[in-house]
């Protein structure tokens, strides 16, 4: 699938879209992820969390959330284990396995993403996160 049509096929099933999503960020593929967005997407990231906060569209989001991890972690995985479709929402739940650039430490936390869709878009995110690991890991 290719990235306009990711932007653009409404009958795109939302679970096969958030698989798609996960293995595009899995091989650094931001551009695909951020593809998948809404123009207005409401992405927030948990309490506790240095990423705290909701952000408002996709530039947001990179800017935010992506950039920040891809220069504050050496390694960032976030493994789907167990989607949970309902509608136009899809619960998921993630295994995050990181690794702090600076730090050197690592850990495995649990967390959950929650996602609305609305025309083949990702409209909302939510993540709740075991952010208390993250934390230990980057030294804070």
């Amino acid at each position: 699938m290719t990235t306009s049509e990711t932007r653009t096929d409404a009958s795109t099933a939302p679970e096969t879209m958030l698989r798609d999503g996960y293995d595009a960020f899995a091989r650094g593929d931001i551009p695909s992820v951020l593809a998948t967005l809404a123009d207005d997407v409401r992405w927030t990231e948990p309490a506790g969390s240095d990423y705290a906060g909701t952000f408002v569209g996709p530039q947001q989001v990179m800017e935010n959330v992506f950039a920040r991890v891809g220069a504050e972690w050496s390694s960032f995985a976030a493994v789907p284990e167990r989607f949970l479709p309902c509608g136009d929402t899809v619960v998921v739940i993630v295994r995050y396995e990181v690794t702090h650039a600076t730090t050197g430490r690592s850990a495995v936390a649990r967390a959950v993403h929650v996602w609305e869709f609305a025309d083949g878009r990702v409209t909302a995110f939510e993540g709740v996160a075991d952010t208390h690991l993250m934390r230990e890991a980057a030294g804070i």
